[in-house]
């Protein structure tokens, strides 16, 4: 007599197998453009729209992993794993930006900032060197000095009894 085995294949979800490949697609596209622009081998913009771009891709990972883990609830196919580590992985890459973003709501949006905000010096040969995209060397006014003062109430001017280039020699 031959006996005959029954193999039954379990069903694995898809949304599962889909998320976790996002994810971890997401943390090389993060890495290598913040280690691109750290090298100084891109721009600002286009690493910030990659950084984006990787961010939006851990994000949509992270809502394929949640959607995966509701199917695998109701159907009880396999993968929830994958979800579960696909969730882990999106909310990694995410934890840093997202500090970064919390302390920068926190911050008021100065770009510059003057230990004298009576007179500020005044940076024109600085002014030429700088890229035209960047930050005007111009001194905004007083309501950036006010906001400085708030956000920023230890950063004060020091009187020396010292001549400039001793003070520049000591430091």
């Amino acid at each position: 007599m031959i006996k005959r085995q029954l193999y039954v294949e379990e069903r694995s979800s898809a949304l599962a197998s889909w998320s976790l490949r996002l994810a971890l697609f997401a943390i090389p596209v993060v890495a290598l453009a913040s280690g691109l622009y750290r090298a100084n081998l891109l721009d600002f913009e286009p690493a910030m729209a990659t950084v984006g771009a990787g961010l939006g891709l851990a994000v949509v990972g992270a809502l394929v992993a949640v959607a995966a883990c509701i199917s695998i609830w109701e159907s009880g196919w396999r993968g929830l794993g994958k979800a579960i580590g696909a969730l882990a992985i999106a909310l990694f890459v995410l934890a840093g930006p997202a500090a970064v973003l919390a302390r920068g709501v926190m911050l008021p949006p100065l770009t510059d900032l003057s230990t004298d905000m009576e007179d500020p010096p005044y940076f024109r040969a600085m002014g030429f060197a700088r890229p035209r995209a960047a930050n005007p060397v111009v001194y905004p006014g007083e309501d950036v000095a006010a906001m400085q003062r708030s956000a920023y109430p230890g950063i004060k001017p020091i009187d020396l009894d010292a001549t400039p280039e001793e003070a520049f020699n000591t430091m």
